[in-house]
């Protein structure tokens, strides 16, 4: 198979929906163990982040049969990712602290860092997805330094296949 056969949209797409679920399910979680109230394992977010982009990055990687990823392209793929799932997990949020339950969102008010009073539906979800599109470019990022080139187990290998070292 052909890297142009892989429609790096396409893969994004189904990605983003997987972590987005995951995100929901760790959200309902969290929410009926009555854990959402612990900032810290809202931090946890950030490992169903990385588990879902470098498994979207080794599909990518199997199917198109390449060693490496072209390094722009990979940026893209994990950028693009990360903003499909936090935009549609951040429109759960909005919809779920809405109409689902609004009095989470009155009791996470006094939990809030930085907002305080002024946390609104809008400006939870808005947050989180600020926040989980900057984790996602620097997990891209960090991630595509070692898909661009870390598949070579010696330097011998790099000096076989061209690579300058």
């Amino acid at each position: 198979m052909n890297p142009q056969e892989i429609s790096i949209p396409k893969l994004a797409l189904k990605s983003g929906i997987l972590i987005c679920a995951s995100f929901i399910v760790y959200f309902m979680i969290m929410k009926y163990l009555n854990l959402i109230h612990v900032v810290e394992l809202r931090f946890l977010n950030i490992f169903i982040l990385i588990a879902g982009l470098l498994s979207t990055f080794r599909y990518f990687r199997r199917q198109t049969n390449v060693l490496n990823i072209v390094y722009l392209e990979g940026l893209f793929l994990g950028v693009l990712t990360t903003l499909v799932s936090f935009m549609l997990f951040a429109v759960f949020l909005y919809f779920y602290f809405l109409k689902v339950d609004p009095d989470l969102l009155l009791e996470l008010k006094d939990n809030a860092m930085m907002m305080g009073t002024s946390l609104t539906a809008t400006s939870a979800a808005a947050s989180v997805l600020i926040q989980g599109a900057c984790s996602g470019l620097i997990i891209s990022f960090a991630i595509m330094q070692y898909y661009k080139s870390g598949f070579y187990k010696t330097m011998q290998e790099k000096r076989q296949n061209g690579i300058h070292v």
